[in-house]
């Protein structure tokens, strides 16, 4: 099992979701060593019978947020351009650089929600895991994400939604 949890898909997989949870291109790398800490830590936690994804997921959510709050006790700025054009190289779309500045002018709860389900394609119930929140709140959280993320990514002049298409009812 720990094969698994640290294989390099398992290591992409955290360093593609902290930069798309905001994390500047320049902190990914050891925030991602910090994920791998806890995941060591806590690997009696995890449940061998689920996929791996959710639950990396849910840490690299804590560590995320946790480095948001210290960035803004440091009297640091959101993330870069860097982690923007990043994030775009990833994701491989032409709009990825305005989604990335919509993603970050969504509060955390939505955000997070919706890179769970629309960008790292986990399933509702995986969501729940990862998020730890109730069925109902990742599926209303989810709804509202996504209208918020539309109506930014209008107030950013890109129209409709690059993830619109991968939209379903929950």
């Amino acid at each position: 099992m720990l094969q698994t949890l640290f294989a390099p898909t398992s290591v992409q997989f955290v360093l593609r979701t902290l930069l798309r949870l905001g994390v500047p291109r320049a902190d990914v790398e050891d925030l991602a060593q910090e994920v791998f800490m806890v995941v060591h830590r806590r690997i009696d936690a995890f449940d061998t019978n689920r996929r791996i994804e959710p639950w990396l997921f849910g840490i690299a959510k804590h560590v995320a947020r946790d480095e948001r709050r210290l960035a803004r006790h440091r009297h640091e700025g959101p993330a870069d351009d860097a982690t923007a054009a990043t994030f775009a190289a990833d994701d491989g779309a032409g709009d990825a650089h305005v989604l990335h500045r919509a993603l970050a002018a969504l509060p955390d709860e939505l955000r997070e929600v919706i890179i769970a389900c629309d960008l790292t394609e986990l399933t509702v119930a995986e969501a729940v895991v990862a998020l730890e929140v109730p069925e109902g709140t990742v599926k209303a959280r989810l709804r509202r994400g996504r209208e918020r993320l539309r109506d930014e990514l209008v107030r950013l002049g890109a129209g409709r939604s690059p993830i619109a298409k991968k939209e379903r009812t929950p």
